[in-house]
């Protein structure tokens, strides 16, 4: 059973998710073709570029004439083609496209659902979900959130919606430097990763950061790590709320030196409005570092002992700063985190997902 992965392999989220889950296939020796209509500039967020607009012409004729004539060339070489889609309508027009030429090319239809904001866009086009429900042998979601917006709308699907989060990949994980403890050392180190935007929430961790300062805990350093419109923005607000010796936004750095980072951290904060099921998390439970996050998306399910972290509410710097001076007098089992983390290999993900091409071949 040969299988077709239609997606992005660039940047982002869904591209590090294919990404890894390629990987996997080929450690695992499983055989599949992959069609890529990852355009160079389409993707940037928050930004733009002008460039842009004739960057998404070639994507979307890469999507449509190409693909079109990848399965033409190809279609007797695989049984199932596997769609990944996210966002908005856009980001769904892959799993639509793969739908439509299911007839023509006699293949079995599954589809992953990356979407953070999947009830907005059951509201806005009920149609197109229903039609993507309907006409996929199986449908993969990152959360069981996910699931139970959908199921919750369009009744007769359960069976068909299978929750698979986001995973790791342990390999680029060492270990842990700092081995004595908070007492012993003079910074306790918390730290972001993620695009720099509002949805991201830095922000709130901004603002968190200086109510601890002004209750006198100077022993902090935190790091924020990426990219993104915000930048400028929120290095001036480091600079306005005078807290330059507690915060460093590093802008990009190669993940080399992320890891590095995050092997030397002691917390890491997710404070976002809105999620998926973010890679990041896991890879940080990889370092064994506790997460303080946001009730957001899948979060919750993942973040779901006190062995492994705290849940905030979102837009709430206040109730953001208690749960760091929480971890700050907190012992965490680190050994613990890392045990739990190892539920989320790319390396299980990838078998997960296997087993639902398994499952539709025989459906």
């Amino acid at each position: 059973m040969k299988v077709l992965i239609l997606g992005i392999k660039g940047i982002g989220g869904v591209s590090t998710h294919i990404k890894y889950l390629l990987q996997e296939y080929q450690k695992l020796n499983y055989n599949y073709y992959f069609f890529n209509y990852y355009s160079k500039r389409g993707w940037s967020p928050g930004k733009k570029n002008p460039l842009v607009f004739y960057e998404n012409i070639k994507k979307f004729l890469k999507m449509t004439v190409g693909y079109f004539l990848f399965l033409l060339f190809n279609y007797k070489k695989f049984e199932i083609v596997h769609t990944h889609v996210a966002g908005s309508l856009k980001g769904f027009l892959p799993g639509i496209i793969t739908i439509k030429f299911k007839k023509i090319f006699k293949y079995n239809v599954v589809i992953t659902i990356h979407s953070s904001n999947i009830e907005e866009f059951i509201l806005k086009y009920p149609d197109i979900m229903q039609y993507i429900l309907k006409n996929s042998e199986n449908i993969i979601v990152v959360s069981e959130k996910q699931k139970r917006a959908i199921t919750s709308k369009f009744k007769g699907y359960e069976k068909k919606i299978v929750p698979i989060p986001n995973g790791y990949d342990p390999s680029s994980i060492k270990k842990r430097i700092n081995t004595h403890s908070n007492n012993d050392r003079d910074k306790y180190i918390i730290t972001n990763v993620g695009w720099l935007m509002e949805k991201k929430g830095q922000i709130y961790l901004l603002e968190a950061i200086k109510i601890l300062t002004n209750k006198g805990i100077y022993n902090i350093q935190c790091y924020i790590i990426g990219k993104g419109p915000l930048e400028e923005e929120l290095k001036n607000v480091v600079t306005n709320l005078k807290i330059n010796d507690f915060v460093i936004i590093t802008g990009f750095i190669n993940d080399e030196k992320k890891n590095q980072i995050l092997n030397k951290s002691d917390l890491f904060i997710i404070p976002s409005l809105d999620e998926g099921n973010p890679i990041v998390m896991f890879e940080a439970l990889g370092f064994g570092l506790p997460i303080i996050a946001t009730d957001v998306g899948g979060i919750p399910e993942i973040i779901n002992s006190e062995d492994i972290g705290i849940i905030v509410p979102t837009r709430n710097s206040s109730l953001l700063a208690e749960a760091i001076m929480e971890s700050i007098k907190r012992k965490w089992n680190r050994d613990i985190i890392r045990s739990f983390a190892e539920n989320y290999t790319w390396e299980k993900i990838a078998r997960k997902t296997i087993d639902i091409y398994i499952k539709t071949k025989n459906s």
